[in-house]
């Protein structure tokens, strides 16, 4: 059975973040991309991306379409090894916008992807580590009852 759209745009996503290196003209270079898998189990290198499972919204249109805005969250970790981990968070964030905007048709599989927000956090729990967030939606359509395929 082939991969939905849904999963084909995810694959492009975690693909993309990937990309992001300082030999790519980017601030750093991402270690590691967690999808669905919590990183506290594992052995994690910073700086990383934990891209969780995302939410759906679904709207059936005449003509065998089916429109779908898809939000993701995603998490941004570094290391607090700099003497100004804001700025690091800030181009961090910079990097994940220009590489995610470079095709914002994840490959010709969505209409678009939109950079909704973003937020640094500093969480006195978590030391040594600081993180911030992006919230980005990306719209799409597929034939109505088959999410396989593209309209």
């Amino acid at each position: 059975m082939a991969d939905t759209i849904s999963e084909q745009i995810l694959q492009n996503v975690e693909t993309t973040l990937l990309g992001i290196t300082t030999v790519g003209g980017y601030s750093v270079t991402v270690a590691q991309v967690y999808r669905n898998t919590d990183p506290s189990i594992s052995p994690v290198t910073f700086p990383y991306i934990f891209l969780p499972e995302p939410t759906e919204d679904a709207d059936d249109q005449p003509l065998g379409l089916t429109t779908k805005f898809m939000h993701l969250t995603i998490w941004l970790w570094i290391t607090n090894d700099s003497t100004n981990p804001n700025k690091v968070l800030n181009n961090f964030i910079g990097d994940v916008t220009k590489a995610l905007l470079v095709d914002h048709t994840r490959g010709a599989l969505a209409v678009d992807t939109d950079i909704k927000g973003e937020r640094i956090s500093v969480d006195e729990t978590a030391e040594p580590f600081q993180h911030a967030s992006m919230t980005v939606d990306i719209h799409y359509r597929h034939k109505y009852g088959d999410p396989t395929t593209l309209f």
